[in-house]
């Protein structure tokens, strides 16, 4: 294994770029070729790409962990304020849609009797009256869960959309890190 560099001369520019990649030999068709075991870009060394590397990974990383982290929040509090209502409407934390589907709007008095009753378990219920609207209903314990469980899934969206980038940024540093090795062993 070896660091060859490419260079390369942008056209319009007349500017010279210099990119490096990890290459191995490898017997192919009764020859030998050159394998890319991974590129390094235009650092000049193993050890500066894999700080570069890293140092895209901590924030991201980071991000991660504090989606995560929001996420079981919102989890723990929907378990700890409205447990007994969630077990016994879904048997666990539902999904949105399963929210959605058991009450309806959370504001004014639409929905059916049932979408009703299961919004008026949150507590928080009050009538009120306003020129506009005349007498409408509010549902605050139903509003409270729902911002919860908002947060809950938003969340862990947000962790789920980073993992992938997470892993391919693990792999190619572990890759590197095997390649560095590689060519850090004596050749034979």
């Amino acid at each position: 294994m070896f660091i060859r560099t490419q260079r390369i001369k942008n056209r319009s520019t007349g500017t010279l770029y210099e990119y490096r990649q990890i290459v191995e030999s490898v017997w192919q068709d009764g020859r030998s070729r050159h394998r890319v075991v991974t590129s390094l870009g235009t650092a000049p060394t193993v050890e500066k790409k894999l700080e570069e590397l890293r140092a895209e990974l901590t924030p991201l990383e980071a991000a991660h962990d504090e989606h995560l982290e929001k996420a079981t929040t919102a989890r723990d509090t929907i378990k700890r304020r409205w447990w007994p209502i969630v077990e016994s409407y879904h048997g666990g934390i539902p999904s949105m849609e399963q929210v959605v589907r058991a009450a309806g709007t959370w504001f004014g008095s639409g929905g059916s009797r049932e979408q009703r009753e299961y919004r008026y378990q949150f507590g928080g219920y009050e009538v009120r009256e306003s020129p506009y609207l005349g007498k409408y209903e509010i549902f605050q314990g139903y509003a409270e869960f729902r911002g919860e469980h908002r947060t809950m899934v938003q969340e862990s969206r947000f962790a789920e959309f980073l993992e992938p980038q997470i892993k391919k940024l693990r792999v190619r540093i572990a890759a590197l890190e095997d390649a560095k090795a590689a060519l850090e062993e004596p050749s034979n």
